[in-house]
């Protein structure tokens, strides 16, 4: 197990004999390659909720669904993971996000090898919107990188592992299609499920212990403080945008 540690450098420079310049400068121990892991894995997670996209036609045809109604697939897959945004990510206050990551990525394995294996539609449906649910892991886990990264390179950090997330979207459809043509449909998730199980077990290597301090809120309260929270900037973007309209002209507010 690695543990990321905060390193503190103070350096003090003297310009003469009445003034002295103290300046600190933070260091992380996070190397590269643990945030290209990072990276790596949010773009595997995230692109199982893509891969259904380019095999509609095979998911159609195998379990007898029409083509007009085959689109529920993509529909289930993205509300579950809407779903999860609200009631998952939440979890990374209050739980030791370690523990949180390692859990949500062995269900996720679970879950592509239900949809893998799946014998009928109603069992396909299940799997993959408990694959839709358990995607957001990639938000904890940039939530978790966050933490670990030292405040002069977290933006750094932070954007790397996100453009994990967008490379993951982009290659998932071309990645599906390709092994449908090798094997059928049923690889993609299944060769998925094997990756997620060893990046699984790389992370519980790699992954730090998580020591920061947990929210005193329940479960229940810091959900209540979620949408308490999107009011507040909803009134607040209101207010802007009622203010901005005052200054403008009345030309200008009709036309644009």
């Amino acid at each position: 197990m690695v543990k990321v540690k905060e390193k503190t450098t103070i350096t003090i420079e003297d310009h003469d004999m009445n003034t002295d310049h103290v300046q600190i400068k933070s260091e992380s121990t996070m190397t590269r390659y643990m945030a290209l892991l990072f990276a790596t894995a949010c773009g595997m997670a995230v692109a199982n909720i893509y891969y259904a996209q380019p095999l509609l036609d095979s998911l159609a045809t195998e379990f007898s669904i029409t083509h007009s109604s085959i689109g529920i697939v993509i529909t289930i897959t993205q509300l579950c993971y809407a779903l999860g945004l609200l009631l998952l990510v939440p979890l990374g206050d209050l739980l030791n996000r370690r523990q949180l990551i390692i859990g949500q990525m062995l269900l996720s394995v679970l879950s592509l090898m239900l949809v893998g294996i799946s014998p009928s539609a109603t069992v396909l449906f299940i799997g993959l919107a408990a694959v839709g649910l358990l995607a957001v892991v990639t938000q904890v886990i940039v939530a978790f990188v966050s933490t670990l990264a030292a405040p002069a390179e977290r933006g750094r950090i932070v954007g790397l592992v996100q453009s994990g997330i967008v490379i993951g979207i982009l290659l998932a459809r071309t990645f599906a299609g390709v092994l449908t043509d090798l094997a059928g449909w049923r690889s993609v998730y299944l060769v998925s499920a094997v990756m997620m199980l060893i990046m699984t077990g790389v992370l519980f290597r790699v992954l730090p212990r998580d020591e920061s301090e947990r929210e005193s809120l329940s479960y229940a309260q810091l959900l209540r403080s979620m949408f308490t929270l999107f009011i507040q900037i909803y009134i607040y973007t209101k207010e802007r945008k009622f203010k901005h309209n005052k200054r403008t002209p009345l030309i200008r507010q009709v036309l644009f």
